[in-house]
């Protein structure tokens, strides 16, 4: 992502089982300092983009899915590699026509550039933030 969008990302799992292509660029770009994300990433946030569905594929494997509802009553669907762990992909049925993907899970993570901090309540406060980025307490709105 270090280069303008070009047409392509790529990405997947660390141990290469599961893989995705996104052709299109990113709705939106953001930490995510929620509870459940700390808790799917194993860290203080989750750094990612949502894409347009249609612009994401899976192009090797199936991820393992685990289903949860969020705070907005919507089930949200986090998908990682069933052999190494690691986070590919999230679906939120409160947005039916996008993507989550992880920003770690990129081929080339380099050029995210997140646009905001959500969830912020639930910020560690031993994990700094980016003071230029825009915060919201929780989420924000759809409009």
């Amino acid at each position: 992502m270090s280069e303008p969008f070009m047409g392509m990302y790529t990405g997947g799992c660390a141990c290469g089982r599961v893989r995705y292509q996104v052709t299109a660029p990113p709705r939106a770009a953001f930490n995510c300092h929620c509870r459940a994300c700390q808790r799917y990433t194993g860290s203080a946030c989750m750094s990612a983009m949502i894409v347009p569905a249609e612009a994401f594929a899976l192009t090797l494997g199936e991820p393992t899915q685990y289903v949860t509802q969020g705070d907005s009553g919507y089930e949200i669907t986090r998908c990682f590699c069933g052999h190494c762990g690691s986070p590919v992909m999230t679906r939120l049925a409160r947005v039916p026509d996008a993507v989550g993907v992880p920003a770690a899970s990129l081929d080339d993570p380099s050029g995210f550039k997140p646009t905001m901090d959500v969830y912020t309540a639930f910020a560690q406060p031993w994990a700094p933030m980016n003071p230029d980025l825009r915060k919201f307490e929780t989420q924000p709105s759809r409009r």
